[in-house]
């Protein structure tokens, strides 16, 4: 019976070992998982953070883009309105040469007003003489 004792005690030992050895290897492959997962976590972090960055740099090339397109249009409305100053310029040099000529053909209309209306009335009297002359007055 001393045997059968020794051997269940022998028995229970082994298994209270294997159990510990057990517990033992289950912390270390959690620890391992655990270290893995941190590992698997991080390179998905860094790759997304990559894409991000990525579509940030994609996105100030866009904008860059657009900016010298605006720049562009902002030259091209420059030169418009360098143009349409210019016009504005040729219409107020035209507007003085109409008031010029406006001016002068109103001077000339006075003129001719004058010397027609001193003519008439030289006439006019040359006609009134002549008809009291005709008269006997």
């Amino acid at each position: 019976m001393k045997r059968i004792l020794l051997s269940a005690v022998a028995l229970m030992c082994l298994i209270g070992f294997n159990a510990v050895s057990f517990a033992d290897e289950l912390g270390k492959m959690k620890d391992e998982m655990k270290g893995e997962m941190k590992s698997d976590m991080k390179a998905t972090g860094d790759a997304m953070k990559e894409e991000v960055t990525g579509r940030k740099d994609e996105m100030k090339g866009a904008m860059g883009a657009l900016k010298g397109k605006k720049d562009e249009m902002k030259g091209a409305m420059g030169e418009l309105k360098g143009k349409k100053d210019e016009m504005k310029g040729a219409m107020g040099e035209l507007k003085g040469k109409k008031d010029e000529m406006k001016n002068e053909m109103k001077m000339k209309k006075d003129d001719m007003k004058g010397t027609m209306k001193d003519e008439m009335k030289s006439q006019k009297d040359a006609m009134k003489g002549e008809i009291k002359g005709m008269a006997g007055y």
